[in-house]
């Protein structure tokens, strides 16, 4: 497949344009030329044609309306080009070399969905009771949330999930658009944050592998926020108590949720500190994959002490690549090629080379 086209449109303005019944409408038929994008139209009323580049359009530019049958899909459109026409309808032909596609697994999708849902919420249909999986503009909600999960996934930061779900709804929405946006964003990203780095930590695990308490699951899925109003600090505090539970599986989730949060306090400091001497490998690793990320000095000897251990979670790896220093290298040689699986011993190998290169950079 040599094009991935994504176009997606502010469908709040569509309300507008519909009830006007005096503008014309033009067909427009998309087509490859070369290795780029051309859009082709044709003036209903006239037969003028128009051309445009694709590469013009910006992501945020068009969105889906309206899901036709498998031949295609219809959307609408600004269209200032043609004179006396500012509404247009957009006709895609699918073809082997044009294909709409999703970034993000829809096993995703319900759960992102009530992320944004109780979080984002930017029109105001939490106060109305309702959601938007079955309204006209599910597509649009669906792909904004979509990005935001794999950027997450492609390594993208939180700051970068808030300004791109900020300028979504600041200069795309248009109508409708609720106050305390930054709040709302912030609370979206950290939320879409944690759930996709649970979604990835089960897949790395047995099937079936859930903490037992029902709050870890909600907030392993997104569903609990645990920054920004006070509700949340309560939640956070109660995480935290799970760190410490008598169920290994409830620690093992609430201190991978508590390491993979960005949030950095003297509070959460002492839960993770405390988790590195546990009974069980898979905490303590988590835990010193959240201290490494937050201060490298303070967990460097913690790592090394694992190390020396008889056994050893996957996150004492992940810790010791992101600590990369010299003096881990011992500890870590020890390990090699003792991993259970070729994932773990991978990671094992990265550590190894990053420390090294960190020790021939001195």
């Amino acid at each position: 497949m040599s094009n991935v086209i994504f176009l997606q449109f502010p469908t709040a303005l569509l309300g507008r344009w519909r009830s006007e019944d005096d503008y014309n409408s033009a067909e427009y038929e998309i087509v490859v030329e070369g290795g780029g994008l051309k859009i082709t139209a044709v003036d209903a009323n006239d037969g003028e044609h128009f051309e445009v580049s694709g590469v013009k359009f910006d992501r945020e530019t068009i969105m889906f309306d309206t899901l036709m049958p498998s031949t295609g899909r219809i959307a609408h459109l600004a269209l200032k080009a043609i004179p006396g026409s500012q509404r247009a309808t957009l006709t895609l032909t699918f073809t082997d070399t044009i294909e709409l596609t999703r970034p993000v697994s829809d096993d995703l999708l319900p759960g992102l969905r009530e992320i944004g849902w109780r979080n984002w919420d930017p029109i105001g249909l939490l106060a109305a009771g309702e959601q938007w999986h079955e309204k006209s503009f599910a597509d649009e909600y669906d792909d904004y949330l979509r990005k935001v999960a794999a950027d997450f996934r492609a390594g993208g930061s939180l700051a970068q999930a808030v300004e791109y779900l900020l300028r979504i709804e600041r200069e795309h929405m248009v109508l409708g658009v609720r106050s305390g946006q930054e709040k709302r964003a912030e609370a979206t990203a950290q939320a879409i944050q944690l759930y996709v780095a649970s979604s990835a930590h089960v897949e790395g695990m047995y099937d079936g592998y859930v903490p037992a308490s029902d709050f870890l699951v909600k907030a392993a899925n997104g569903e609990v926020p645990l920054t920004g109003t006070e509700f949340a600090e309560q939640n956070l505090r109660l995480l935290i108590g799970y760190t410490s539970d008598a169920d290994t599986s409830n620690r093992d989730w609430a201190t991978l949720l508590l390491a993979g949060l960005e949030i950095d306090t003297p509070t959460v400091r002492e839960a993770l500190l405390k988790a590195t001497q546990d009974c069980d490998a898979s905490v303590r690793a988590e835990a010193l994959l959240g201290l490494a990320e937050r201060d490298s000095v303070l967990a460097l000897p913690l790592v090394l002490r694992e190390l020396e251990r008889s056994e050893c979670g996957y996150g004492t790896f992940q810790a010791a690549h992101a600590i990369a220093n010299p003096s881990l290298l011992s500890g870590l040689r020890k390990w090699l090629g003792k991993g259970s699986t070729p994932w773990i011993n991978d990671e094992i190998n990265d550590a190894i080379a990053a420390c090294e290169a960190a020790l021939a950079s001195n």
